[in-house]
């Protein structure tokens, strides 16, 4: 039987004129109907006060606030879809989790 002679093969990263990175404080998603993986990364943040007061002092121009209206709620905003294969999602869920646990072994804990 003939062995087969391993491949090697040469990968260069680019990255486009518009590339950016995306914060995430979070994923929501799940599998399409034709068998995919749709994961839509989110930042979460409270919602921002439909207004303000502020007391104003002349003297120094420094000003404090004095009233602030406020909803209390927050907001998940959409930031990126991934649309992925089901094994390529599990091999970036991998990925993502020996990254997280390398991180996580080099903080130092505090002490409560």
């Amino acid at each position: 039987m003939e062995k087969l002679q391993k491949k090697h093969v040469s990968i260069k990263y680019q990255k486009p004129s518009d590339y950016k990175i995306i914060p995430a404080t979070g994923a929501h998603g799940g599998t399409t109907p034709q068998g995919e993986i749709l994961c839509n990364f989110y930042v979460e943040y409270q919602v921002p006060p439909d207004s303000i007061k502020l007391e104003i002092n002349p003297a120094d121009g420094t000003s404090e606030e004095i009233e602030k209206v406020v909803k209390d709620s927050y907001i998940r905003e959409l930031n990126v879809g991934v649309l992925m294969r089901p094994d390529i999602a599990k091999s970036i869920g991998e990925w993502l989790i020996k990254q997280a646990n390398a991180v996580i072994g080099k903080i130092p804990k505090l002490d409560s």
